[in-house]
């Protein structure tokens, strides 16, 4: 899985996207990005961005609208 600069933007480390990526208790199909939202290895929730494929391009500590489930 490729990690764009873009997604240590907010000091995310490597093994905590890749950790909220395989283990995600939310999960949002953004039509072009795929937004998991995981625990960091500390448990800090946070928010993942993928392009489809396999591109990540965002991570951050994880917003409230990310916390609601699509219908």
């Amino acid at each position: 899985m490729e990690i764009k600069q873009s997604a240590y933007k907010h000091g995310v480390s490597k093994e905590d996207i890749l950790h909220a990526i395989r283990n995600p208790f939310i999960y949002h199909d953004l039509d072009e990005i795929e937004m998991y939202v995981g625990a960091a290895l500390n448990g800090t929730p946070i928010e993942v961005g993928v392009i489809r494929g396999d591109t990540v391009i965002h991570a951050m500590k994880a917003r409230p609208k990310f916390f609601k489930r699509k219908k």
